[in-house]
């Protein structure tokens, strides 16, 4: 995907986001490598998947408050995931 294009579908992806959620900007990283996008409150694991899909995302960060996880958008498959502790 083009860099533009990117930036493109990132501002619909706001847009969306903004009019139906509390959001904030955020920045995510996995090892190496590193975007922007979006903390979004409020929102189940299946409807964050669906937006994620809608706008090409290849993966999105969900928190449930137990866990975080790096989940594929795609597959709709947990990559990776840490447990909180305690």
């Amino acid at each position: 995907m083009q860099r533009e294009e990117n930036r493109l579908l990132n501002q619909k992806l706001y847009s969306d986001l903004y009019s139906d959620y509390e959001i904030l900007d955020a920045r995510g990283c996995l090892e190496e490598h590193c975007e922007e996008g979006y903390l979004v409150y409020d929102i189940t694991l299946e409807d964050a998947i669906d937006i994620g899909r809608k706008y090409s995302q290849y993966s999105i960060f969900y928190n449930s408050g137990y866990t975080l996880s790096y989940i594929s958008c795609e597959e709709k498959n947990v990559v990776v995931e840490k447990k909180r502790k305690g």
